[in-house]
């Protein structure tokens, strides 16, 4: 599925000889294979939920943010000394990304196909669904992990 989506994305981008699909299809294709397992699984456990919930969101939010600054610069500077359209770099850059959506969707697509017992959710489950604290890039501590509090 991701190699099916990715190669149809790059037939399009080159056609086009835009790099704007890059970061759009790289969100939905992620998101789209969390759905997907989901779907397919034939099992529908509280975690599998909550962890596709999270993934679809987590992956429409990305694809959201990299797509409207790749519109507000008008271009994709990864790509500014590439040649878009039919070449070897540039379809190259499609395969290592359906590569990095493959490794990275993993997780949740064996969660999701062979999950064959419900276990109850414990505090851990609850505690990777809490706001986790980040480095601020605002802030003059930016070494240390905490809430992002512009100053």
């Amino acid at each position: 599925m991701v190699g099916v989506l990715q190669l149809g994305g790059f037939l399009i981008a080159a056609c086009m000889k835009t790099d704007q699909l890059t970061d759009v299809l790289f969100g939905s294709n992620i998101a789209a294979i969390a759905a997907f397992t989901f779907a397919m699984g034939g099992t529908y456990y509280s975690r599998q939920y909550l962890i596709t919930i999270a993934v679809v969101l987590w992956a429409v939010r990305l694809a959201t943010f990299l797509s409207l600054r790749v519109q507000r610069t008008g271009r994709d500077p990864r790509f500014d000394s590439w040649e878009r359209g039919f070449s070897i770099r540039f379809f190259g850059f499609w395969v290592l990304q359906a590569a990095y959506v493959y490794v990275t969707t993993m997780p949740v697509f064996l969660m999701n196909a062979v999950c064959n017992e419900d276990p109850e959710l414990g505090a851990a489950d609850y505690i990777g669904f809490l706001p986790h604290p980040r480095p601020c890039p605002k802030c003059p501590r930016t070494s240390q992990l905490e809430p992002c509090v512009p100053l």
